[in-house]
């Protein structure tokens, strides 16, 4: 009897640990998505910046764009699986891309995050956040959208089934009253009385 209790437990840690670990995977790939849009864009500005010889100090300012850019797609793709908590996931999503942006570009340039560094990590979390708000309350409008638009249909469909159903019934009426309104003033057999009530 000890054994069927245990593994009970087992399969509700077991089903609490795949939610767990379904959204530990989906918040990192997100990340992943995030941190290659950024590498791409950053590459793109770097070439661009080469080949314009861009003085040093706009460098700065299209990394702190590349980052919004980037911190925007991965919020984005981390909080559409999910209904809720766009701030939260959108939020929680930022920091594993930070790590592997800072853990790359630390390695490159093998120095500290600077100041600017700092600033741009405040900058996608703030971003993040704001744009994980915004994606879960467009999931929920489109969901409002469709169940007003199911809700519209439904009403329709009732005032036809109303409309018909009168329609019906003054008809029924219409026929009663053509039934009694029949005048006798003479004597009829039963066949011309049955004739003039058609």
């Amino acid at each position: 009897m000890p054994k069927n209790k245990t593994s009970k437990k087992k399969i509700k840690t077991s089903s609490a640990d795949k939610s767990t670990r379904s959204i530990i995977i989906k918040l990192l790939t997100a990340s992943f998505i995030g941190a290659a849009v950024f590498f791409i864009l950053i590459a793109i500005v770097s070439y661009f910046a080469y080949k314009q010889d861009m003085s040093p100090d706009n460098y700065s300012v299209l990394a702190l764009v590349a980052c919004v850019l980037s911190s925007v797609v991965c919020s984005v793709a981390a909080v559409r699986p999910f209904k809720r908590n766009g701030l939260l996931i959108g939020m929680a999503s930022i920091l594993p891309m930070f790590f592997i942006i800072f853990a790359v570009v630390s390695a490159v340039n093998r120095a500290a995050l600077s100041t600017t560094g700092w600033v741009s990590f405040g900058v996608m979390l703030l971003t993040g956040g704001l744009a994980g708000i915004f994606t879960a309350n467009k999931k929920k409008k489109k969901e409002h959208d469709n169940f007003n638009k199911k809700e519209e249909q439904e009403r329709i469909s009732l005032e036809k089934t109303v409309q018909n159903k009168h329609k019906k019934h003054t008809q029924e009426v219409a026929a009663q009253e053509e039934v009694t309104s029949v005048v006798i003033d003479k004597p009829m057999t039963v066949g011309e009385l049955s004739d003039k009530i058609k």
